[in-house]
């Protein structure tokens, strides 16, 4: 919360730097996310995921379209990670290697809602998310046990939030962005045990609520 505070500050401390842009305004931007930051983490995985961390780097894409006040926006991130959990006083765990895979596709709008700092924008983007993770695991309290375990995840979510459009050179600027996300997503998750053969599988609907932080720098043409 800390470091969302910090960014607000950030955006406001920017309006100065903003307001003597004169520069003739270029409508297209293509770039990339430069960093997405969730304090509460992606949630949806497994313990130790790689993907559980709250920083996700140089993850993503980003187009965006600013003829005038109102703009376009269309976005897409991958992810992917391989970790060894590794669980503290837990002799009975499981232990191996779990990959994980995450695709996002947004399309959105913003708006500019100050004619006099149209650097300023709140925007909502509406996203799919595909989510992939398997872990081959063996051990247990017998140290006999050797499982795989796989869970899928398919979602829609909203993005709902406030950015700034500074500009740092000629034609390259930064946007950070705060936000709300919410996610609803059908999980389904099986274990299959690879001595037997035998699956047990299981669903879940799952439903995310998360604010969150991002830093976007795109070239404007």
């Amino acid at each position: 919360m800390l470091k969302m505070l910090t960014l607000t500050t950030c955006l406001l401390g920017c309006a100065l730097f903003a307001h003597a842009q004169n520069e003739p305004k270029r409508a297209y931007e293509a770039g990339i996310e430069v960093i997405n930051y969730n304090p509460s983490g992606n949630g949806h995985r497994y313990d130790n995921s790689p993907a559980n961390n709250p920083a996700q780097w140089a993850s993503g894409l980003f187009l965006r379209y600013t003829p005038t006040r109102f703009g376009l926006r269309l976005g897409g991130n991958f992810s992917r990670g391989t970790v060894k959990p590794s669980y503290d006083y837990c002799a009975d765990c499981l232990e191996g290697k779990v990959t994980d895979k995450e695709l996002q596709v947004k399309l959105g709008v913003q708006y500019a809602p100050l004619t006099k700092y149209d650097w300023l924008y709140t925007f909502t983007d509406l996203y799919y998310r595909r989510y992939s993770s398997t872990g081959d695991l063996t051990g247990g309290l017998c140290g006999c046990l050797d499982v795989t375990d796989t869970r899928t995840s398919n979602g829609i979510g909203l993005n709902a939030g406030l950015g700034a459009r500074i500009r740092v050179f000629k034609s390259v600027y930064l946007s950070p962005e705060i936000y709300y996300d919410v996610l609803r997503a059908r999980d389904e998750t099986a274990q299959q045990d690879n001595h037997s053969g035998s699956v047990f599988t299981y669903q879940e609907t799952t439903t995310m609520h998360r604010p969150a932080m991002r830093l976007r720098a795109t070239v404007a043409f």
